[in-house]
């Protein structure tokens, strides 16, 4: 039995249909409306919305220390001290010699979670009172045995790791290579650093 031929008219109606209908789609999608705003680009805005919020909720903005382990939001020195004792050691970054205000950057160093302070109360030799009046600066992390969040990052994460986590996040680049992410608009922050190979070196919470 011979099939019969399709007429070329018909498979050209066809075909112009299909264009149109591809046309009407693209232009529903992707041409903006009186507002400027496609639908493609509703749609996607509202997806990022929605995911932005999800990774938003990765931790509280209250609740940051408490993902670390922290009893205290903004532990003061005293605190650390009386819950910790004697630290391992006191690592001291720079002092600042203000005749109405000096005071030393230094930081008690607790096995691989240093908390650091601006001290404004010096012993006889010179060196910060650690005892004495002080302003918390931020909480660092240094071993990988410290995680933060549902993601468990730590010390030898990935930059990939942390990307994937907090992805959404207000983020500024830093120097040295690493990233500050913004999570309120009270200049709260966290900072991770990278090696070369994008392995994250340090965590630090600055709230």
């Amino acid at each position: 039995m011979m099939r019969k031929r399709r007429k070329p008219g018909r498979t050209m109606i066809r075909a112009g249909i299909l264009v149109a209908l591809l046309a009407i789609l693209c232009a529903m999608l992707f041409v903006p409306d009186r507002k400027g705003q496609s639908l493609f680009a509703y749609l996607y805005d509202q997806l990022l919305e929605a995911d932005i919020n999800l990774k938003r909720r990765y931790v509280p903005d209250n609740d940051y220390f408490s993902a670390i382990g922290e009893e205290w939001s903004r532990p003061t020195n005293t605190r650390v001290l009386e819950k910790y004792g004697e630290p391992d050691e006191v690592i001291v970054y720079a002092y600042y010699e203000d005749p109405i205000n000096p005071h030393a950057s230094a930081a008690l160093r607790y096995g691989g979670r240093l908390y650091r302070y601006y001290f404004h109360e010096f012993l006889e030799d010179g060196t910060p009172d650690i005892f004495g009046e002080a302003y918390f600066e931020d909480i660092e992390l240094i071993s990988p045995e410290d995680t933060f969040g549902r993601a468990k990052l730590h010390v030898g994460s990935t930059r990939r790791d942390v990307l994937k986590a907090l992805f959404g996040c207000p983020r500024v680049n830093e120097t040295p290579p690493g990233e500050k992410y913004y999570w309120n608009m009270q200049n709260d922050y966290i900072i991770f650093t990278y090696d070369e190979n994008d392995i994250v070196t340090t965590i630090r919470f600055h709230l």
